[in-house]
């Protein structure tokens, strides 16, 4: 049974110890006595307080804070009432799992109003039906409890603004979502519970999905956290074929009359968006229909591109499903003023080619280097972009699979999906399974595509450019044939004998023979003629803050936690 005998408790404490234990503590079967049951409707249930309880209320209350660094938010909120209100605040708290701060918060601003019984019987009420709920049923319902404890809030207040005015908000919601993070690691790293979380998302998963980006988007998220909640979202989004709310972009608006570049199944177009340029690269569909099934086949690789940050991968902003100016299905990016490398190489024939492959090795090694490995699927000179800082960085990221599967979508309009693409496959792409299933990319090939790009980037020229059709170089592929050396000396561009012979091993016939991208980008770090690293490596490594995921929409809103943030600040 839950005590209501008040001892030191700790938020952090409880998330460090194991398993059982935690599960323990939020076991679904009902205790016979709850804390909810035992908490009274007003102070005297509680029973009045000597001076010396009084004095270790107060101890408690701050030692129930501490470690979660809320201390001094929770001391200025505690200051509002008595010992025996933060006595029965505190039983309240502890009987749920999640959003503790929250449920803190909406009771002392009720307390703080002299809010009538009945909002306190509501706010236990509620808390009786979520202390059964473990920990997978806590994170994929977080938007109920969220949702409620705001209802209750303006239930209970006359106006908007709230009675305490010295709260910053904003501290408390962070200390609540660095709460389920935790909690959310716990479960990602147990199989059995990771299974129960994600099919308790499955009837509803944006919320959950909402959850998962707004901690992925949590600034120095360690990088184990990273990988299991991006891969969380990523199943979800497989599963479900949805977004989270924050990928769904408005106020794009289409800044030229034409497009500035187009090929395949999408055309580029320039545009603006929160006052910065940005690429809108456009598919060719034109019917509402096939746009949402394209925007749901596409799910699971833009969840996946718009976690990825590395200063040598492009940043994904999220998609634009188009309005009554431009009613095209759009994937947005930041807006590369130098073009893609090809274009800036015709420009800056002087430019130090070492680097620029260093630099695409380094973003390879990154996606590589998650687990599961992450698949480019489809590097050549046109994906890879060139910021003002001088650092290459690889876009469009996952098309390649997703214009494999609507190759028959956009065949009536474009032709062959591939075509200008096959001279930077892999051969083993270009054999069907027993069963006529087409391979999909996989590090190996990348690791080919990657020589071609070497091709690209040294010579200014495609990959088998002595072959002029596209056909004929895939004939000549698939009997085993690897680009030519070319007959000028480049050595001024760094193309020396080391260089080719790494290259020639990328195009192994044998995938698993190829080099891995680790002992690629040790290669070039160790070239002596290799350049230094742009000015700001940095520059497009982080997404702006205007594009972080929020959960304003299922109660507390953005505005008004700014508020009462701004308004602590201000005191």
């Amino acid at each position: 049974m839950i005590q209501l005998s008040i001892k030191t408790y700790s938020i952090h404490a409880v998330e460090s110890v194991g398993r059982d234990e935690v599960r323990t503590s939020g076991s679904c079967s009902q205790p016979s006595t709850t804390i909810i049951q035992q908490a009274s409707s007003d102070c005297s249930a509680v029973g009045p307080v000597s001076q010396l309880e009084r004095k270790d209320a107060e101890i408690e209350w701050q030692s129930f804070w501490q470690e979660g660094s809320l201390s001094d938010v929770m001391s200025a909120l505690g200051r509002a009432f008595s010992a025996e209100y933060k006595l029965e605040c505190l039983q309240l708290v502890r009987s749920i799992k999640i959003y503790k701060g929250l449920v803190a918060y909406v009771y002392a601003q009720q307390r703080i109003e002299n809010g009538k019984p009945d909002i306190f019987e509501s706010i236990r009420q509620a808390l009786s039906e979520w202390e059964s709920w473990d920990d997978p049923e806590c994170l994929s319902g977080h938007a109920i409890i969220r949702n409620k404890l705001w209802i209750i809030l303006q239930e209970g207040s006359s106006h908007q603004k709230p009675a305490s005015q010295d709260i910053d908000l904003q501290k408390i919601i962070d200390f609540d979502l660095e709460t389920m993070r935790i909690k959310a690691m716990v479960i990602l790293t147990d199989r059995r519970e990771k299974k129960i979380f994600l099919s308790l998302c499955c009837t509803n998963p944006i919320p959950a999905m909402d959850l998962l980006q707004i901690l992925l988007d949590t600034p120095n998220l360690p990088m184990q956290s990273h990988s299991q909640l991006a891969w969380a979202l990523s199943r979800l989004a497989k599963m479900s074929g949805c977004y989270p709310n924050g990928l769904i972009l408005g106020d794009i608006r289409r800044t030229e009359t034409h497009p500035i570049a187009g090929g395949g199944f999408a055309d580029v177009w320039k545009g603006s968006f929160i006052e910065q340029p940005v690429a809108l690269k456009a598919f060719r569909i034109f019917q509402k229909s096939p746009q949402e099934k394209a925007l749901n086949e596409f799910a699971r690789e833009a969840v996946i591109w718009r976690q990825l940050r590395h200063p040598n991968i492009l940043p994904f902003y999220g998609v634009f499903k188009g309005d009554e100016h431009f009613d095209r299905l759009c994937l947005v990016s930041p807006w590369m003023d130098e073009g893609n490398v090809m274009e800036y190489l015709s420009k800056h024939v002087e430019s130090n080619r070492i680097s620029l492959l260093r630099d695409v090795a380094s973003g390879l090694e990154y996606l590589h280097g998650f687990e599961p490995a992450i698949v480019h699927g489809d590097l050549k000179g046109a994906n890879i972009f060139f910021t003002s800082s001088n650092v290459a960085c690889l876009g469009d990221f996952g098309l390649a699979r997703f214009r494999d599967s609507q190759e028959s979508s956009f065949s009536a309009t474009t032709g062959n999906s591939v075509a200008g693409t096959l001279r930077w496959q892999a051969p083993e792409l270009f054999v069907s399974r027993e069963n006529g299933e087409h391979i999909h990319a996989t590090p190996e090939s990348d690791i080919y595509s990657f020589g071609c790009v070497c091709i690209e980037i040294l010579t200014g020229k495609r990959p088998f450019a002595e072959i002029s059709n596209d056909a004929a170089v895939m004939l000549a592929v698939v009997n085993k044939r690897k680009p030519q050396r070319p007959d000028e000396d480049l050595l001024r561009c760094g193309l020396d004998d080391s260089l080719w012979e790494t290259m020639e091993r990328c195009w192994d016939i044998n995938p698993y023979l190829r080099p891995p991208t680790h002992r690629l980008v040790k290669y070039f770090e160790q070239r002596k003629d290799l350049g230094p690293r742009g000015n700001d490596t940095c520059e497009h490594a982080e997404i702006p803050n205007a594009l972080r995921c929020s959960l304003g929409q299922y109660g507390f809103p953005d505005d008004y936690v700014d508020s009462v943030s701004a308004r602590q600040v201000l005191i």
